[in-house]
């Protein structure tokens, strides 16, 4: 059996029972917990591959299979990077910038992530500077005036964001999408990928035993 085969031959089993999980309302991570390390990882790498190779990088990422998956390819392309396989440190280089730019945000179908503004807690708007807030200039009740500034409401549209709520990653030229997947296609096809990939499987399995 080609290695490949053997990585297939797990997707399978787990497939099924996603299916019936996810029209529950689970995640792939929910339904992985009742399956092996082996099972894991082959789905992982299965379905980053699969993603990847007929749609390229930033398909993986719309479709969510990167929220759902970034902690787990982390742990495993970590300890794949041990090895001497150089693939593995180049998919851990791209997948620590992923999770390093995600934070918990959504990316749309042209690689642009979206998620809240820590400055703001996505309101939008800051304090004025001029007024600290108060909408009013002076120290005298009665001599006081309607800041110019933020015009007389106490807040003015936040620096980080813009005033927008949201702080948006342009991933594309941040991974530099077209060349990782270009990349990518030269080791997908070939045994040697595959071999590493059951040969990291194998030895995470066991250790776990261990």
């Amino acid at each position: 059996m080609k290695n490949i085969e053997k990585v297939e031959a797990l997707m399978k089993e787990v497939s099924g029972v996603w299916q019936i999980d996810c029209a529950n309302g689970k995640t792939l991570s929910e339904t992985l917990e009742g399956f092996s390390l082996a099972h894991r990882i082959a789905m992982r790498f299965g379905n980053f591959n699969y993603q990847v190779y007929n749609g390229g990088i930033l398909v993986y990422i719309s479709n969510r299979y990167f929220a759902d998956a970034y902690e787990d390819m982390l742990y495993y392309l970590k300890k794949g990077a041990e090895t001497d396989y150089a693939p593995f440190a180049r998919l851990l280089e791209t997948f620590q910038t992923l999770s390093e730019t995600y934070s918990g945000g959504d990316y749309d179908d042209k690689g642009n992530c979206r998620t809240r503004c820590d400055a703001c807690d996505g309101d939008g708007t800051e304090d004025c500077i001029t007024c600290g807030g108060l909408g009013v200039l002076g120290d005298d009740e009665n001599d006081n005036l309607s800041c110019g500034m933020c015009g007389g409401d106490g807040s003015t549209p936040c620096d980080e964001c813009g005033g927008s709520g949201e702080i948006v990653s342009d991933l594309w030229e941040c991974i530099n999408a077209d060349e990782f997947d270009s990349w990518y296609d030269t080791i997908c096809d070939t045994d040697e990928y595959w071999c590493a990939v059951v040969t990291l499987m194998e030895r995470l399995a066991t250790e776990e035993r261990n």
